[in-house]
């Protein structure tokens, strides 16, 4: 499972989409999301490393270097392309405002987010 899963968070799954299960208009089960099982596998202590749970678990917290490889191919494509920005940074002289550290951990994990899609082409 772990390696469809790792291929399906890569090809852009949606970790919060809601499972088609319909059941009785008078019962109210929530519905079941990849985060909602794999937080309660997490809670059972099924969720170790390497395991489908775990890998939707790190899908779901923000863009880090760590993060990266289980975040969709436009998100990986857009974080190279702030990385060269804040390389860019590294260059300016050393009372440039923001340093590459604060760049890379603070400013891109609001920029890089699972659903992001690049702008239409001109």
């Amino acid at each position: 499972y772990r390696n469809r899963a790792l291929e399906l968070l890569r090809g852009g799954a949606d970790i919060h989409a809601a499972s088609s299960f319909r059941t009785h208009a008078r019962c109210r089960v929530p519905r079941l999301t990849p985060l909602s099982l794999a937080k309660a596998a997490a809670a059972a202590g099924g969720a170790a490393e390497g395991t489908a749970a775990f890998l939707v678990l790190e899908a779901a917290k923000p863009w880090s270097r760590k993060t990266h490889k289980y975040f969709p191919e436009p998100a990986r494509a857009r974080a190279v392309e702030l990385l060269r920005v804040g390389q860019w940074f590294k260059r300016l002289p050393s009372d440039f405002p923001i340093q590459f550290e604060v760049w890379e951990t603070f400013v891109m994990p609001h920029m890089v987010t699972r659903d992001y899609q690049p702008p239409p082409a001109a």
